[in-house]
């Protein structure tokens, strides 16, 4: 929003001028006005907030939504599906039988034929079919994690925002039948990779053209803060902003030695009025820097990157974020239409963008793709008279680094979405008891809930980053004896521990110890002895990558501590760059 209208990202292939012109707030007011959450879903959503706020997440409480065995995982097709999707998927769905049934062989479900999603069900009617109301998740009813199959014209994207209210959901869809199994095959050969870096790598790419203020918000208020607030921590992050951000640098990106685990896109998006014939192919792909800015006319393809521009080149394990109007999909209808008039038409059927498919769907590709559907706005991380606000994405970029499946991490999303809807429903609420509505903030309020419900996952919702160093599994690690690694000399256990000294200079040893009284531990230098505390986790990185590890849940009985598996595994990280940095510096002397 600047000076009292409303910017929104996206540009006209054909005239180069926005795709939705720069509205006056009274006019986005007057949307919200009839384009609100009905009471029903608002109710739902009001659940949401309570639940993140009073910190009972969506699963039942005392199940982690890291073990699939405790969450449950199902799949979702359309009544009339062709059958042959599923037997492409084949690959995928034995994999999650064999984790989410691992306890309870109901937390593995698919659901087809006319146990599937029936033409004109809402979310509520489809769950209440299989026995689900309101609320926390249980998995002995319906899964945590969910994965729709098929396009928004078979299971609409409105079912998908509500059923990622209270589930985890994401969506795979592909124009041709190999898709499918291309994208099965992608997502288990990824599980079953050695990570490539042993911290992870985050690109950011952003374009930033001179006179654009959507660009130049992005850029300024959403990339660089971020790219600075996670090179903090235990990322290794890479930018290409402005200049640098063109057409071939992104290809170069992707098909790098160097390519990163995860790539974060800010720009434009591209779009074709309703019913052009490119509209499938060209809608959503992302305006990089190459392009001159508004008012240079119309855009050749030039300008702009598509999913026939991925080069030939490995994205096995790769999450991509596309922050880009239409960048995950286009509904039929525009919520940005006019209040008297109504919705306006945006395509002949909704359909979900061709550059995430081909992301997805083809030899060696991506494992997930998060990004809008419809509209794509500033008021993701700024908010009028507060600036930035980007702490929804640092997060679920956090918990994604941590180890969570990416359909629990993008929680943060949903809570956003959660507590703007509700905010936007009780506003409403009092405007029609007569209070007088503000229209600035009542479009500012609209058009952040419409941004933060077009956000949707593309791909399995349990998929996770691959890492150097896996979250401890609490199922596997609850009362398992101290494990000894061939070639190394073992801890000692109890209170006292034996001198940790490493067998050969090359590897990095790294011990992390527990205790209840920190006054009480001493170390002695001479012997290397740590007394008072009892070591927990031991990893020994040689050289070349090759990794052991030791866990011991001795002394308690009690589960392994992630915050502690976390933090020992940042201290492995800060080991082994500390260890590259000392091996460069020697060299150069």
């Amino acid at each position: 929003m600047t000076e009292g209208l409303l910017v929104a990202n996206g540009v006209d292939v054909l005239t180069g001028d926005y795709l939705l012109p720069p509205m006056p707030v009274d006019q986005v007011a007057r949307l919200a006005m009839s384009g609100a959450p009905d009471r029903s879903s608002a109710a739902a959503l009001a659940a949401r907030h309570r639940r993140a706020t009073e910190r009972v997440y969506a699963p039942k409480q005392g199940v982690d939504p890291r073990d699939l065995a405790q969450t449950g995982w199902g799949v979702v097709f359309a009544e009339h599906a062709d059958p042959r999707i599923r037997s492409r998927l084949t690959p995928l769905l034995e994999r999650r039988r064999e984790q989410a049934a691992a306890v309870v062989e109901r937390r593995y479900r698919q659901f087809t034929g006319a146990d599937g999603y029936r033409a004109g069900e809402s979310k509520q009617e489809f769950l209440s079919r299989h026995g689900a109301g309101p609320g926390p998740v249980d998995p002995d009813v319906v899964p945590y994690y969910l994965l729709l199959v098929g396009g928004p014209d078979e299971i609409p994207f409105e079912v998908q925002y509500q059923l990622d209210v209270q589930h985890a959901v994401g969506r795979i869809a592909f124009d041709d039948l190999d898709g499918y199994g291309r994208y099965a095959q992608n997502v288990v050969a990824a599980e079953q990779r050695s990570p490539a870096h042993v911290a992870p790598r985050l690109a950011f790419f952003a374009a930033r053209h001179d006179g654009d203020l959507a660009t130049t918000l992005s850029a300024e208020q959403l990339v660089l803060p971020l790219a600075t607030e996670l090179a903090a921590g235990s990322w290794d992050v890479g930018s290409m902003v402005g200049p640098a951000a063109s057409k071939r640098a992104l290809s170069g990106l992707l098909a790098g030695t160097d390519r990163p685990e995860v790539l974060f896109t800010a720009t434009h998006g591209v779009g074709l009025p309703v019913g052009h014939p490119d509209q499938r192919q060209v809608q959503g792909g992302l305006v990089c820097q190459d392009w001159p800015g508004p008012g240079s006319g119309p855009l050749g393809p030039e300008y702009w990157f598509a999913g026939t521009d991925l080069p030939e080149c490995d994205l096995i394990g790769l999450v991509v974020v596309l922050f880009a109007c239409f960048g995950a999909g286009t509904p039929s209808h525009d919520d940005f239409g006019h209040a008297r008039t109504g919705q306006r038409e945006l395509a002949p059927r909704p359909f979900v963008a061709a550059l995430p498919q081909a992301l997805l769907g083809r030899d060696g590709g991506a494992m997930a793709v998060i990004g809008h559907v419809n509209r794509a706005l500033g008021y993701s991380f700024v908010w009028p008279g507060v600036g930035r606000q980007t702490e929804v994405y640092r997060s679920t970029l956090a918990e994604l680094d941590a180890g969570q499946p990416i359909g629990s991490a993008m929680e943060y999303l949903g809570d956003r979405y959660a507590e703007l809807a509700t905010e936007l429903r009780t506003t409403l609420d009092e405007v029609e008891l007569g209070r007088r509505a503000d229209n600035a903030y009542l479009s500012g309020l609209w058009s952040a809930y419409t941004d933060a419900r077009g956000f949707v996952l593309l791909g399995d919702p349990a998929v996770r980053l691959i890492r150097a160093s896996t979250p401890v599994d609490r199922a596997a690690t609850r009362s398992a004896p101290i494990t000894i690694t061939a070639g190394r000399t073992a801890p000692a256990t109890g209170a006292e521990q034996a001198p940790l000294r490493p067998a050969r200079a090359d590897p990095i040893e790294v011990a992390t110890y527990v205790t209840d009284d920190p006054a009480g531990v001493a170390y002695d230098p001479q012997s290397g002895r740590i007394t008072g505390a009892r070591l927990q986790l031991f990893s020994s990185v040689d050289v070349d990558g090759t990794a052991a590890h030791v866990v011991t849940t001795r002394s308690t009985g009690d589960d392994a501590d992630p915050v502690v598996a976390d933090l020992h595994l940042r201290l492995v990280q800060l080991s082994v760059a500390a260890r590259q940095a000392y091996q460069k510096t020697s060299r150069r002397h």
